[in-house]
């Protein structure tokens, strides 16, 4: 397999014309997520099954909607820059549309749940994993780390057993040094949520 370039991933994105944004009751793009979802399951060996797919995003879709958060990712039509929203606004959930912004297909999504305590990363899809590469890691953590932080909140679970499973395909992990300034309204906002987390 062809090793992706060097250089920075959101700069090639960027210029590919992809946007990353927050789905507004993603409710409306079930049958997107649901497409998205097979076309994962195929990248990995398993069997499509649209129905199994959607009898579990449908509900969670439903009943946790003021818990659930989607990240999106389209190519933006040449053009449409600055000017792009929501298509199919008004349709009926899970309608044949909307399937992206501005008539774009979702090149991929990011699913997590807050559990009140921390995100937890549900399900993530992209469409094609040769012209999706950056798409993946985006959606996946760059974009829900900043969103996190924003938020307040401090910390992502990714599930058990990614580290192991990361271990397992030759990565070693690093403790990596930052310095943040808390001035920064997302900083002091992360460091309130997690200092009160503590004193529970």
């Amino acid at each position: 397999m062809e090793l992706p370039p060097r250089g920075d991933p959101r700069a090639r994105l960027h210029d590919r014309g992809v946007r990353i944004v927050e789905l507004e009751r993603p409710l409306r793009y079930l049958d997107a997520l649901v497409e998205l979802r097979c076309a994962h399951s195929g990248q990995h060996g398993k069997v499509a099954d649209p129905a199994e797919e959607r009898a579990w995003l449908e509900p969670l879709l439903t009943t946790l909607a003021d818990r659930v958060t989607v990240f999106g990712a389209f190519t933006e039509p040449a053009g449409s820059e600055g000017r792009a929203g929501p298509a199919g606004e008004g349709g009926s959930a899970g309608s044949a549309g909307p399937v992206g912004y501005g008539g774009s297909p979702l090149r991929g999504f990011a699913l997590f749940v807050d559990d009140g305590r921390w995100w937890n990363a549900f399900a993530v899809a992209r469409r094609d994993p040769e012209q999706d590469r950056d798409v993946y890691f985006e959606l996946m953590f760059n974009t829900p780390v900043e969103a996190a932080a924003a938020r307040g909140i401090a910390e992502i679970s990714f599930g058990y057993g990614t580290g192991e499973a990361k271990r397992r395909r030759g990565c070693r992990f690093a403790t990596v040094p930052a310095w943040y300034s808390s001035t920064d309204p997302s900083v002091a906002d992360w460091l309130a949520a997690h200092h009160t987390r503590d004193l529970d």
